[in-house]
């Protein structure tokens, strides 16, 4: 099968070492628009080489991740999967025809609301579901270069305040208020690679980690300050973040299915603002069950 992304033309390039396949992902590269965080990407190789992991005894964090791994790792949910976990609630029949279903990073429950963001191509709604309707904020479709929502948590010091990160050209990083059924846009806090895909929030601080494919990645907290993954996880995205003990962030790395489609838990002390391991994690024999 020919392939059609930069990741499927860069990887047949390396097992074929035919050059139409660099000139391809050359050519989408630069019709991407994504020429400078190629360009950001190297900054970070230089400047941000992989933290170093100080061994804990987190022995039982990471059992119980490789336990329950589907659950860790969640997944994409479609209109229909966010039908079954939450139609009995909210009326997400209401959600407009062609609505392309989200990342489960994307979905939060407040004040009796059901906040969506959508993931689709060039698709980029936010859905705000109550019991009985649907509004839709269609802020992001008038910005070509968001092609979908990455992210939202709640903003951990504005009660009312939502946090959404969008991608791919344009990875914003932006802060919105839950007013009633609306959502009202506050302020941008990153204009660009802040394109988060996945956020949590533990003692006051928010955590994000970025995106970037075969390229280094780090955990941002919303101050700016960051914290490149050690290696294996340096390379991948971040897929989800989860919180343990009040203390742990357990962060799910992955690659993309051309580049095999590994796996990578990191464990990040949030008290002492460092790695305290990191790992392959077994194979997925399923695919994930859809969960809340």
């Amino acid at each position: 099968m020919r392939p059609t992304t930069i990741t499927g033309h860069l990887v047949r390039f390396r097992e074929t070492w035919n050059p139409v396949h660099a000139f391809r992902a050359t050519r989408l590269i630069v019709e991407g628009g994504r020429v400078p965080e190629l360009m950001y990407g190297a900054w970070c190789l230089a400047l941000l080489p992989p933290s170093t992991v100080v061994p804990r005894a987190v022995e039982h964090l990471v059992r119980q991740v490789e336990d329950n791994l589907s659950e860790y790792l969640r997944q994409f949910l479609s209109t229909a999967q966010l039908a079954a976990l939450y139609g009995d609630r909210y009326a997400i029949s209401d959600l407009p025809s062609g609505f392309e279903g989200t990342r489960t990073e994307s979905v939060i429950e407040r004040d009796g609301l059901l906040l969506v963001g959508e993931y689709g191509d060039q698709q980029s709604r936010i859905a705000i579901v109550s019991a009985s309707d649907c509004h839709i904020e269609p802020h992001y479709l008038t910005d070509a270069g968001v092609r979908h929502i990455h992210a939202m948590h709640a903003h951990p010091d504005d009660p009312q305040g939502i946090i959404v990160t969008t991608g791919d050209r344009s990875k914003r990083l932006d802060h919105w208020t839950l007013d009633g059924h609306r959502l009202c846009f506050e302020s941008r806090l990153r204009k660009h690679f802040a394109g988060h895909t996945a956020l949590a929030a533990l003692n006051g601080q928010l955590y994000g980690g970025t995106d970037f494919s075969s390229r280094p990645n780090y955990i941002e907290r919303l101050d700016g300050k960051t914290f490149p993954f050690p290696r294996p996880a340096y390379t991948k995205f971040a897929r989800s973040f989860h919180t343990a003990e009040g203390r742990w962030l357990l962060a799910i790395s992955s690659e993309l299915d051309d580049l095999g489609n590994h796996n990578v838990l990191s464990i990040f002390d949030t008290v002492n603002q460092q790695f305290v391991y990191c790992g392959l994690l077994p194979a997925l024999k399923a695919p994930p069950p859809v969960h809340s």
